[in-house]
């Protein structure tokens, strides 16, 4: 039986020269596509678990993630040898320092550093309606090269 939304799984699978935007309900599927997309790139050696953000709505989640993320780790380690081996060693042992986590505790993280950064703006964006917001959003996601994948579930 193919899923409906096998074409944006794909996508999110195999699809590393883009940067994604995953959209979908809850227990659509999400976190499981997200960590086997986290896997396969640290398994090929396109980056690091140090240069991976994963962002979730709630602290619960993110510790999920992380712990699913650990698993299939793990997992994908015993089939592997050599580098790919050496990658997803590597990569457990970051995995607790990994950027996982709310939008807030990112913002927290990286706030004080931003503060010793100069100022290039002193424009405050004004209140929308979330309709007008989301267009900002994704105009800002396709200038920044961000393609959405949405529909999955």
């Amino acid at each position: 039986m193919t899923l409906p939304d096998a074409k944006a799984r794909a996508r999110i699978q195999g699809d590393f020269d883009a940067t994604l935007v995953i959209e979908a309900a809850a227990g659509t599927g999400k976190t499981t596509e997200l960590i086997a997309r986290i896997v396969a790139l640290l398994r090929s050696g396109r980056t690091t678990l140090d240069r991976v953000l994963a962002v979730t709505f709630t602290d619960k989640a993110a510790g999920e993630m992380k712990l699913r993320l650990r698993t299939e780790l793990e997992r994908a380690r015993e089939g592997a040898s050599g580098l790919e081996h050496d990658r997803l060693t590597d990569a457990l042992r970051l995995l607790e320092v990994a950027q996982i986590s709310t939008i807030h505790s990112f913002c927290a993280d990286i706030l004080p550093r931003a503060r010793r950064l100069p100022r290039y703006s002193t424009r405050r964006s004004s209140p929308g309606s979330s309709a007008s917001s989301r267009r900002r959003a994704k105009a800002s996601g396709a200038r920044c090269g961000v393609a959405r994948v949405g529909g999955i579930g």
